[in-house]
């Protein structure tokens, strides 16, 4: 189970403050299409920040190798996976790590895991 962060972080981000108390969101992970998958089936691996912060997005699969990096501007990104083969199932996760100061401090935050799976 991933640990809960938790912090208070005031943000100034495009001249509008975030204020954060407590939980900070973890990304969402969403798989398209959902289920089971083809072999040779494209897949898409979307993550969502839904706390107005965003900054590189980090694509892993387990245990942690992460798979692709993608700095945005947006509060998404996506990996995509033009053939699914046996070495794609698996699971997935996205990490969001965001600037929040001029001193190098990063905010990290972490999906839960989506599983990419084969059909027989």
């Amino acid at each position: 189970k991933l640990p809960y962060l938790t912090l208070l972080l005031n943000y100034i981000s495009d001249q509008t403050l975030h204020h954060f108390s407590g939980e900070i969101p973890k990304p969402n992970i969403t798989l398209q299409p959902a289920g089971l998958v083809s072999w040779g089936q494209s897949v898409s691996i979307r993550c969502d920040v839904m706390d107005g912060l965003s900054g590189s997005f980090i694509f892993t699969n387990a245990p942690s190798s992460v798979i692709q990096t993608i700095n945005s501007n947006s509060n998404s990104a996506t990996f995509h996976i033009a053939q699914v083969r046996l070495g794609n199932e698996g699971l997935y996760q996205c990490r969001d790590y965001t600037s929040v100061s001029f001193n190098g401090e990063f905010l990290i935050k972490t999906s839960t895991p989506a599983s990419v799976t084969l059909s027989n």
